[in-house]
C-alpha cells in the first residue's frame, strides 16, 4: 500500500485481501479501517468500484458483529444485502446479530433467507436451529441440527446443538453421545458444560464435577458452569461452597447481559 506506483484498483484489491485476513484473525478495528477505505474510495461508476463498496459494507458489518455492535452490524449488512441480493453471507451475519439481541423471529427470517440463497450453508441451519430450540420448537430445531450435521459432520457445534435438544427431551444417552462427539472434534467450555449438565441429571456427580471444573478452566467466566458446579456441591451437602458458586454465576450472568449478548 505504500508503493506510490500502485493503481487505485490494485490498492482496493489489496485492501479487500487485508480486510479478509483481519476479519479471520478477529482484528476487527483493522478490518473496519480497510472497509471504510473501500466504501469511501470505490468508484460507483465502475463494476470494480461497486464490488469494492459492497465488500466494504459487508466487511464492516461482520467486524461490527465481532465487536458486539449489533445494530451497526445490521445496518451495514442490510446495505450489503441490498447491493448483492444473491449473496447469503450478509443475511447470515444479520441473523447472528438479531440472535445476539434475542430478536428471534427476525433472526429466523435472515437465516432462512441465507439458506434459500445457499442451501448448503450448514452454519445457517445450525443458527436457525438454535433459535427454534430457544422458542421450544423442538421438531424444527432437530431438523436443522440434523441437516447441519449431515452437511458438516466434522463441525463440533452442530453436535452441541443436537445434544442440547436431546437434553431438553431428556434423552440423556443420546445427549451424551453427541456431547462426546463434539468434544472429540473440539474441546471447549460450552460442550464440556453441556456434558456436565447431563451427568448431573443422571446423578453422576463426580463425573459432572470433573466436567464443570474443566469447563471453568477453559473459560473462567462461564456462568452456566459455575451454576452447575453449585448444584453439584449442593447435592453433595457442601452448601457454603455451593452458595459461593451461585454468587459467581449470578455476577457473571449480569456481566453477560450488560454486553447485550444472549445466553443460549
Amino acid at each position: 500500500l505504500a508503493d506510490p506506483t500502485l493503481s487505485e484498483a490494485d490498492r482496493q484489491e489489496v485492501r479487500m485481501d487485508r480486510a479478509t485476513a483481519n476479519l479471520a484473525l478477529a482484528r476487527f478495528a483493522d478490518c473496519i479501517e480497510d472497509a471504510n477505505y473501500l466504501i469511501q474510495h470505490g468508484d460507483p461508476n465502475t463494476p470494480e468500484g461497486q464490488i469494492a463498496i459492497t465488500a466494504g459494507y459487508e466487511f464492516r458489518g461482520h467486524a461490527n458483529l465481532g465487536l458486539a455492535r449489533y445494530e451497526a452490524a445490521i445496518a451495514d449488512l442490510k446495505v450489503a444485502a441490498a447491493r448483492a441480493p444473491d449473496q447469503a453471507l450478509p443475511h447470515l451475519g444479520m441473523g447472528e446479530a438479531y440472535l445476539a439481541l434475542f430478536r428471534l423471529d427476525e433472526a429466523i427470517a435472515q437465516f432462512s433467507e441465507a439458506i434459500r440463497l445457499d442451501p448448503l450453508m450448514a452454519e445457517a441451519y445450525r443458527s436457525r436451529g438454535t433459535c427454534y430450540a430457544i422458542l421450544g420448537r423442538t421438531e424444527a430445531a432437530m431438523a436443522d441440527a440434523n441437516k447441519a450435521v449431515s452437511l458438516e459432520p466434522y463441525e463440533a457445534q452442530s453436535y452441541v446443538l443436537r445434544a442440547k435438544i436431546w437434553t431438553d427431551l431428556k434423552q440423556w444417552q443420546k445427549a451424551l453421545d453427541d456431547f462426546d462427539m463434539a468434544l472429540t472434534l473440539h474441546r471447549d467450555s460450552e460442550a464440556m458444560t453441556g456434558r456436565a449438565e447431563v451427568r448431573r441429571e443422571l446423578q453422576q456427580y463426580d463425573k459432572a464435577m470433573a466436567d464443570y471444573d474443566e469447563a471453568i478452566r477453559m473459560d473462567p467466566r462461564n456462568p452456566l458452569a459455575h451454576f452447575g458446579r453449585g448444584e453439584v456441591l449442593l447435592a453433595k451437602g457442601r452448601d457454603v461452597e455451593a452458595i459461593a458458586e451461585f454468587d459467581k454465576a449470578e455476577a457473571l450472568t449480569w456481566e453477560v447481559h450488560n454486553t447485550g449478548r444472549a445466553i443460549v
